[in-house]
């Protein structure tokens, strides 16, 4: 067996408990919104293999963009783990975006600390991990709502201080629970603006993405599923809360700072999530976006990046 000290991240597919318990009422429309053929009896089981198929290609996905990291999956979560923190920390951004831009919505945890493993690896039953790094990795995905990354000490340092690190400028924050001082820290993926680039100094590109992300939030009919069950609204609501506060940063305004409680308020009973309206919406979003930063008014994260640099 391989010991070392390294970074893990758990990742958990949110809702598929309730999904295959039938505590969700799938409709024809869910089906097409995946490009399922309608069918009667409409099959949860077959429905979450469907999103199971996606989750997998999303990892697959990362898997092979980062050559650094290790990737296993088991059955709706998920480990990346690697020696280095920031291609931990790489990854996870990566796949966040992957997979809410396809439609699902996974929360996850990062740690560090010992991860065991084995020397050889039977690849038809896949890999697997042990350790501490693991242990807490699991633990600290359950620390909030949403799809949102939470991290602990060791990672969150390392995410300020190592001189490689391209989230040193507000891409981990800490969050305080005003009624029991409790701490938690998060690694705000949304906030990269979907690059691995120098995304403070894009904050055009950074606008767009993160805007795109949160409408299809509020409209793709691909999580209309999410928001079928009292705690998949109240996952979407935290999602789309967490994610439009940074917008601002990006646009310089709040015209897409969305509250999660006013979501949660319409809860869009008379509205069905629609592929056209989510289209006609991201397009208006994103000719506003560019009717900004044509008038020259692009502000936020790029400036607060300048200043930085100037008094570092």
């Amino acid at each position: 067996m391989n010991q070392y000290q390294g970074a893990v991240f758990f990742i958990d597919m949110l809702g598929v408990g309730a999904l295959t318990q039938n505590q969700v009422i799938l409709g024809t429309n869910d089906l097409l919104a995946w490009e399922m053929p309608p069918s009667q009896p409409i099959s949860a089981n077959l429905f979450c293999g469907k999103l199971l198929t996606a989750f997998r290609s999303c990892l697959a996905a990362v898997s092979v963009s980062h050559r650094k990291v290790k990737v296993a999956q088991l059955s709706d979560c998920a480990y990346i783990w690697s020696e280095d923190v920031i291609a931990v920390l790489d990854a996870a951004r990566a796949f966040m975006w992957k997979s809410v831009s396809a439609g699902l919505l996974s929360r996850g945890g990062i740690s560090f600390g010992e991860i065991v493993e084995p020397d050889k690896i039977n690849r038809t039953i896949g890999q697997f991990i042990l350790g501490g790094a693991v242990t807490r990795a699991v633990g600290l995905e359950k620390s909030g709502k949403g799809c949102r990354v939470f991290i602990d000490d060791v990672i969150y340092e390392k995410s300020i201080s190592l001189p490689n690190s391209p989230f040193s400028h507000g891409a981990v924050k800490v969050l305080k629970n005003p009624l029991d001082g409790a701490v938690i820290k998060e690694f705000c993926w949304y906030k990269t603006g979907g690059s691995s680039r120098n995304w403070q100094c894009e904050p055009h590109f950074a606008a767009r993405e993160i805007i795109t992300l949160v409408t299809l939030l509020q409209y793709s009919p691909r999580f209309s599923w999410n928001e079928a069950t009292p705690q998949g609204r109240i996952q979407l609501a935290c999602s789309i809360d967490s994610i439009s506060e940074f917008t601002s940063d990006f646009v310089g305004n709040g015209n897409y700072i969305f509250k999660g409680e006013d979501y949660l308020l319409k809860l869009r009973d008379a509205q069905e999530r629609c592929a056209d309206l989510c289209k006609v919406t991201i397009n208006n979003r994103l000719d506003d976006v560019e009717r900004f930063f044509v008038e020259g008014k692009p502000k936020g994260a790029m400036e607060r990046w300048l200043e930085n640099v100037k008094h570092s």
